[in-house]
């Protein structure tokens, strides 16, 4: 048998017209890597190849199958569930899996306005046509391949006209295997790092590994489908709960021409029930006729999404996924749990002593502030969700890098027995600070604006401490209460500026006014004039060499934070001293 050409015959079937294929089927159970590649090495034997194994064919194979399988669950038109036949071009298979395979110059409608519309898209059709030539044949082959696994079959088909149109894929289910045979591909998987390493040493340059990760879904996007899912299966609802009202206020209408005048009951007519069945049409993913009855039984299944999730507030948005968060942590005890706890806890007890300039994936941060927040068991049953509920992204991104950066410059300030390290400090704050919750109180963004504040009191005590703070703190305050003597002497020689005594009283008279322009001017006023006294104050004290005390909030801050963690109080000596560490 050729694996090259897609059919022995010299013609496939005939389309009656290009219409959309219509023909569903149920999805069999996906098979697993496992049982792939025991199909694909049976179906070598069976074709006499000398080589037993095929590294990658069988990289290829499993992600085309993985490809076909996506589409198969992506074909709306036969339900929720699928089709496990369904028709596609041979271009949109070679286009589909162009960005698995890592193929290069992948196809792209250009945007440039100077070029005509029609004119850009002929030249995409183009460069579609050679690109879908130079990888046809690839394609082809891994389908003949699957084929004679036993895990897919395909049919080429032709228009009216006799040209070539269209593939029909359909899926099937695994094929019998002995065994011995699945127990030789697992051994051959457990030696797949090695081999692959062995590929790369030997100058392969195409990565089998990276394949097989592109043709699966990451998490994010399998999430992102399920929204997207649930969202249709809302809009769906919707429209069947439109539909049957419509269908029963015409029902009702049709009564009194069914009703006989006399009360008899009416033989020419036909029946409410059977003119419901007749007029009722079900427009959803099938297009079928259906019943009233089955409509309003629909209505009363709760789905996924429905029309009522549009009208939660964010706080009872928290509190159902943390529910279902909960209930899949229940759903196995705490034996079964144990060997899903091994990895995060490894992960969070390096994140305590990670090293200053090795660089982190957020995921991992987000990993600790739910074990710290919800603890293991939640964070490996999903809870990462509740991070992010209701927060927005500024928080976590831009708040948490300046927090980082300060913890770097002023870590000589930190708390006894923190390390020096940003990343690892965070960490330590989550453990040790992070109070346990009972249920969604908060997301991350609260507990990264907490770690925010404690460096920027680390800051001010940094600052607060540093060498001969207190002696330039003095000099400044001497100067500007020298300018400021200046100034009030400049200012009774032009009798121009407001004197601060003559400044509240201004103050309290525009706050006394009724319009509500001057009652504003007054109390931006009134608060320059308190702010420029207590500043009048401070500076009094920190030229006579006193500490500021409650009038400098940096100070104020400070002495807190040195209370707070058994810190030595700063020390504030106008003459230069030692001591102290440096913030730059």
């Amino acid at each position: 048998m050729s694996l090259t050409s897609p059919q022995t015959r010299p013609s496939g079937p005939r389309a009656p017209s290009r219409r959309a294929f219509r023909h569903p089927a149920a999805l069999p159970a996906q098979p697993v890597g496992v049982e792939v590649l025991a199909a694909i090495k049976h179906a070598r034997a069976n074709a006499g190849r000398r080589n037993e194994w095929d590294a990658r064919l069988e990289t290829s194979a499993t992600a085309v199958l993985t490809y076909l399988w996506r589409r198969g669950r992506g074909e709306k038109w036969a339900g929720c569930h699928g089709s496990a036949r369904y028709g596609c071009s041979l271009a949109q298979l070679v286009i589909g899996l162009a960005p698995i395979m890592g193929w290069p110059e992948i196809p792209q409608l250009s945007n440039d306005q100077n070029v005509g519309r029609l004119r850009r898209q002929r030249r995409y059709e183009r460069q579609v046509a050679r690109f879908v030539k130079r990888h046809r044949k690839s394609v082809q082959r891994w389908l003949d391949w699957l084929a004679l696994a036993g895990l897919v079959s395909h049919t080429p088909q032709q228009d009216e006209e006799g040209f070539w149109w269209r593939t029909i894929i359909e899926l099937k289910p695994v094929p019998e295997l002995s065994a011995e045979l699945l127990q030789q591909v697992a051994d051959r998987r457990a030696g797949w790092i090695v081999r692959e390493r062995h590929r790369h040493a030997r100058g392969r340059t195409r990565s089998l590994t990276a394949i097989l990760r592109r043709a699966r879904l990451t998490a994010a996007q399998r999430r992102s489908r399920g929204i997207a899912r649930r969202r249709e299966l809302a809009r769906h609802a919707e429209r069947q709960r439109v539909r049957a009202q419509v269908a029963q206020s015409l029902a009702d209408a049709a009564k009194t021409h069914l009703t006989h005048p006399y009360g008899a009951s009416t033989t020419s007519r036909s029946s409410l029930e059977q003119l419901s069945q007749d007029e009722t049409l079900n427009r959803g993913l099938t297009g079928a006729r259906t019943r009233l009855s089955e409509i309003a039984a629909a209505l009363q299944t709760p789905t996924t999404g429905s029309e009522n999730d549009a009208a939660r507030t964010g706080e009872e948005l928290r509190w159902a996924v943390y529910n279902e968060i909960l209930a899949q942590r229940f759903q196995r005890s705490d034996q079964q749990w144990a060997p899903a706890l091994r990895s995060p806890a490894r992960r969070l007890e390096q994140l305590r002593s990670w090293p200053k300039d090795a660089p982190l994936p957020r995921w991992r941060l987000i990993e600790a502030w739910t074990i710290a927040a919800h603890g293991p068991y939640m964070a490996v049953a999903g809870g990462f969700r509740l991070a992010f509920w209701s927060e927005h992204a500024e928080h976590h991104g831009a708040r948490l890098e300046r927090a980082l950066a300060r913890y770097e410059r002023c870590a000589e300030a930190r708390p006894p027995g923190w390390p020096p390290g940003a990343i690892a400090a965070f960490a330590t704050f989550l453990a040790t600070t992070m109070p346990r919750q009972d249920g969604p109180a908060h997301g991350m963004a609260y507990d990264v604006a907490r770690f925010n504040e404690l460096t920027k009191q680390i800051s001010a005590y940094a600052h607060v401490s540093r060498t001969e703070h207190a002696a330039r703190a003095g000099a400044r305050a001497r100067r500007r209460a020298a300018l400021r003597q200046l100034a009030e002497q400049t200012n009774l020689r032009l009798r121009f500026r407001v004197q601060g005594a003559s400044r509240l009283q201004l103050a309290r008279n525009l706050l006394d006014s009724e319009h509500p322009a001057h009652q504003a001017a007054g109390r931006r006023l009134y608060a320059a004039a308190q702010r420029d006294g207590a500043w009048r104050l401070r500076d009094q004290r920190v030229a006579a060499g006193q500490d500021p005390g409650l009038l400098d909030s940096r100070y104020r801050v400070a002495v807190r934070h040195a209370r707070r963690w058994g810190l030595p109080e700063p020390w504030w000596d106008a003459a230069p001293g030692d001591g102290g560490a440096e913030c730059a």
